[in-house]
């Protein structure tokens, strides 16, 4: 008798149990990993959306308009795509990803959005077109669709900054690694013949409007980075008379050592941040970095022991943007500025 006593309440505790963990599962909620995009209504009627996704340092996860890259239609304009389920990506939280989201009528291609920044911060919400048209940053006689994320901030995530080859700023978000500065530098280097060749405008209004495009307010940064790119000729002069070309003669004071000559068995007082050694930690500095990444020139012992403010034991693009954020008091670090001793590196 006791045996079945325990054995009922053994198959009472079991199925008690069971309906536990089936209102556990019951009250999971599913993990939101799709995005949307609303066509828009001068698109027509399109038969086919593709979401065509990429990481920001360049490396693609499906073939464009592939069959992992279909989208589902959700009615009335509005459709879905789950990148994790759907398109097999591993997108990673506080990682940065771009997209395109593309369109067919039939077997004809009807549009596509601009290239769009965004995070997994993205999951649940729609990128949709606000009428901005913007010029194809390598071709200008074609256009994209700019597209924007409900809810999220307009210039961190959305349209990718970027300068076309006849010298037009378009898009709101900063590439992670992208700053005003590189881009501009990069436009001087690769683009600025072609935007002066074809933009039917001076190289005054050329070099302006990329620096207003850029949000660059000082004319003292762009003069610095016209000089560090090592581009010859640009005819542009700031609002108070910056000149990229002027050569201003340093002279000596008697009796004292040059600034490239430091006085005999005694090292140069160097300063952390300060990559040019002019005894001061500023935008000039960044730029210096910027043009020895660029091989315009080559840092010494002294410099590369004060550029590399990240401390990663390397001297890139990195450590400028690290010294403009740290002038413009976006970050704080107590070492910058401070005496460096480096007597045992030379």
């Amino acid at each position: 008798m006791y045996k079945k006593i325990l054995s009922l309440v053994l198959a009472v505790l079991m199925v008690a149990s069971l309906a536990v963990v089936s209102v556990a599962a019951e009250e999971v909620t599913p993990v939101e990993t799709k995005i949307y995009f609303q066509v828009p209504e001068d698109w027509g009627t399109v038969t086919r959306v593709y979401c065509h996704i990429w990481e920001c340092d360049g490396v693609e996860f499906n073939s464009w308009q592939s069959k992992k890259e279909v989208c589902t239609d959700e009615g009335n304009g509005l459709w879905s795509y789950d990148p994790v389920n759907k398109g097999k990506i591993a997108l990673e939280d506080g990682h940065w990803y771009g997209c395109i989201f593309s369109a067919k009528n039939g077997s004809s291609d009807v549009n596509q959005t601009y290239d769009a920044l965004f995070t997994t911060e993205c999951y649940g919400e729609t990128l949709y077109c606000d009428g901005t048209i913007y010029e194809n940053l390598e071709d200008s006689t074609k256009t994209c669709i700019g597209a924007f994320w409900t809810n999220m901030d307009k210039n961190t995530y959305g349209p990718i900054i970027g300068i076309s080859s006849i010298g037009n700023v378009v898009g709101t978000c900063f590439k992670p690694g992208d700053t005003a500065e590189t881009l501009f530098a990069s436009f001087l280097l690769n683009k600025f013949e072609s935007a002066r060749k074809y933009s039917n405008k001076t190289d005054q209004a050329i070099i302006d409007d990329v620096a207003v495009g850029l949000r660059i307010e000082s004319d003292d940064i762009v003069c610095e980075l016209i000089k560090a790119s090592g581009v010859a000729d640009i005819a542009w002069i700031g609002a108070e008379g910056q000149d990229p070309y002027e050569v201003i003669p340093t002279v000596p004071t008697p009796d004292e050592p040059t600034p490239d000559e430091p006085t005999p068995d005694e090292p140069p007082v160097c300063f952390f941040g300060d990559a040019n050694l002019d005894g001061q930690v500023n935008i000039k500095d960044a730029t210096h970095i910027q043009k020895s990444v660029a091989n315009i020139i080559f840092l010494t012992t002294p410099e590369i022991l004060c550029a590399d403010v990240n401390g990663d034991v390397e001297v890139n693009v990195k450590d400028a943007t690290y010294i403009q954020k740290w002038v413009a008091q976006a970050i704080v670090d107590e070492n910058m500025g401070q005496p460096i001793d480096i007597a045992n590196f030379i």
